[in-house]
């Protein structure tokens, strides 16, 4: 399924952690209402993970960029690579960002061949999302085929908002729909905090409060 005539431009999301860029990034793909497939760098992935393993190895099998777009539902999801600055790279395994050279251009993607089905097909209308800490770690010609924004720690009015977004939308996740909107001395309490660590601090005060039977 196609639903939009062209990707995102390929862009990375950078700033300190628990800024909300991943999930900003996965709240873009459902406002565009298409799969968003979450890669993260920071793991143990090797070069095969997007573009297939060569057949020569026991352990081999598609990549991650073919399995969505040729055997999922829709030729245009999204892929999220959280992390990217963190990207492990070895002699042996390789850089799992070196693909990206051929995806992030549309003219190549459009005849990307995966390593272990040894099929050509297109993928130029994937649009690709990346997030990191910081750019220094990562190769200058994969920062020229992105549009890069500087995501800070939001201070003053800003920070209230999002801490009032926070709560609202992790009573929505747990599937409380009539939780009340905390009190302003509540959110002047973790507005300071990072939406990462609000998140959890309002999972917990809601927890709370349900076990004493409040909303």
């Amino acid at each position: 399924r196609l639903d939009v005539a062209s990707p995102l431009t390929p862009m990375l999301l950078v700033g300190p952690p628990g800024t909300g860029k991943t999930q900003f990034s996965l709240d873009l793909a459902t406002c565009l209402q298409t799969p968003a497939k979450l890669v993260q760098f920071d793991a143990d992935i090797t070069s095969s993970r997007l573009g297939g393993g060569d057949k020569q190895w026991s352990n081999s099998e598609a990549g991650d960029v073919f399995n969505e777009v040729v055997l999922g539902a829709y030729a245009n999801p999204m892929f999220v690579l959280d992390e990217i600055d963190k990207c492990r790279n070895s002699h042996i395994n390789g850089d799992p960002r070196s693909v990206l050279h051929s995806l992030l251009e549309r003219t190549t993607a459009a005849k990307f061949r995966d390593s272990f089905a040894g099929i050509e097909f297109d993928a130029s209308h994937v649009s690709w999302v990346c997030t990191a800490n910081n750019e220094q770690s990562i190769p200058s010609s994969l920062l020229s085929r992105m549009k890069i924004y500087h995501i800070e720690q939001p201070t003053g009015e800003d920070a209230l908002l999002v801490a009032m977004s926070v709560f609202a939308q992790t009573a929505m996740k747990l599937n409380i729909h009539d939780f009340q909107d905390p009190p302003m001395r509540v959110i002047y309490r973790v507005a300071h905090l990072s939406a990462r660590e609000i998140c959890a601090e309002a999972r917990h005060a809601i927890g709370r409060a349900l076990v004493a039977g409040r909303k």
